[in-house]
């Protein structure tokens, strides 16, 4: 299973078995099986608070698997468009990217590794309370293969002051677990042989509080993210936005699978088809 679901009395503990060592996701993998494993714990009324984590030591998740999409022709947008979109439009990629999931349980990530890319946003969108390994990184890397940033660049500048928020995501560099807690985006660092232990004892402090109090707390805290954020994300659907088959980011792809230095243009793109694909 790309992401395993088990309870333990009220603490539910989501793993992420993605692609590799490195836990990557993929269109077709990994994103919409969290997406249901997230859904199953907020449907679980006998589960209080959840742990997700990354199988293995070396990574939560190092983010989406680019030679997932090696196949890069004028049809891609419309290939991979249901998984985008979702033919559901509630179970699809998109809500979840966007956190617009409601989980109104807490969730505690446990950082076991490299955090990049969507895992990251995922951190972003879902997280209320987040531990880490001393050999954990953070960083949104995807502006060197030329992919726009999404929802996280209505998020990180949220939870990171501006300078730091924009060096990230100017220069796609990591953010290692130390500077991570001095600024605030993970609330603990501890040792990863005691990574699951301690975010369970947070759990089970949690799970020992009453449960509807915890709900109301949360929904009320989403409420005001969401009124926060509203603004900023309309941005990203409005005219100017760029599609994902952009040629620059067709390229940054293609030199990430061929391992070389791409080749940006700035090429702006034309109108989109009658069929909704960018030539």
């Amino acid at each position: 299973m790309p992401v395993s679901y088990e309870r333990d009395g009220k603490i539910a503990y989501l793993t992420i078995q993605g692609r590799t060592d490195l836990n990557l996701f993929a269109p077709d993998t990994v994103y919409l099986p969290l997406y249901d494993a997230l859904v199953q714990y907020g449907q679980d009324e006998e589960a209080w608070c959840a742990i997700l984590t990354g199988e293995g030591n070396k990574a939560f998740s190092a983010g989406g698997d680019l030679k997932a999409y090696e196949k890069l022709d004028k049809g891609y947008q419309r290939e991979v468009g249901g998984m985008l979109g979702g033919q559901n439009p509630q179970r699809s990629l998109h809500t979840l990217i966007r956190g617009e999931l409601k989980i109104e349980k807490p969730m505690i990530f446990a950082i076991n590794g490299l955090c990049l890319g969507a895992a990251m946003v995922f951190v972003m969108c879902y997280s209320d309370i987040t531990f880490a390994v001393p050999h954990a990184k953070f960083g949104l890397p995807e502006i060197k293969w030329a992919i726009a940033p999404g929802t996280s660049a209505s998020r990180l500048q949220r939870l990171l002051p501006w300078p730091i928020a924009m060096e990230l995501y100017l220069t796609g560099r990591l953010m290692d677990a130390e500077e991570a807690l001095r600024h605030g985006f993970i609330n603990h660092l501890v040792p990863a042989d005691e990574l699951m232990s301690a975010a369970t004892a947070k759990a089970e402090e949690i799970v020992a509080m009453p449960p509807l109090h915890i709900r109301r707390v949360k929904q009320v805290m989403l409420a005001d993210r969401a009124h926060s954020l509203s603004a900023s994300q309309q941005l990203e659907t409005m005219p100017g936005s760029i599609p994902y088959n952009h040629p620059d980011t067709r390229e940054g792809i293609l030199a990430f699978v061929e391992h070389r230095k791409p080749r940006y243009t700035g090429e702006k793109p034309g109108p989109p088809s009658a069929a909704g694909v960018y030539e």
